[in-house]
């Protein structure tokens, strides 16, 4: 089995502008990724320093429940109450 594909005619099938139009088109997307490039690079510096200030990884779960334990100082902050509970975490063995 043979799959034969002719070439195109390049004075007449093909756009000499396209390229161009591409990485135009690609450019919003690098700009995207850049930032998100150094925001996960800040994140992962932050959870460095949180590991070496507390010992342990930092959870989203128990920082949302430290923000409803201070009240209504955090409303903008904390979670509607129509959520639900926050999952209870086993703490583990050492």
């Amino acid at each position: 089995m043979h799959l034969e594909i002719d070439y195109p005619d390049v004075e007449r099938d093909l756009n000499r502008w396209l390229p161009l139009v591409k990485w135009l088109l690609a450019l919003p997307h690098y700009i995207v990724l850049f930032f998100l490039a150094i925001l996960a690079f800040f994140a992962v510096i932050l959870a460095w320093v949180a590991i070496l200030i507390t010992g342990r990884y930092p959870s989203a779960v128990r920082f949302r429940r430290r923000l409803r334990s201070l009240g209504p100082a955090c409303k903008r902050l904390c979670l509607p109450p129509g959520n639900g509970p926050l999952p209870t975490l086993q703490p583990e063995l050492m």
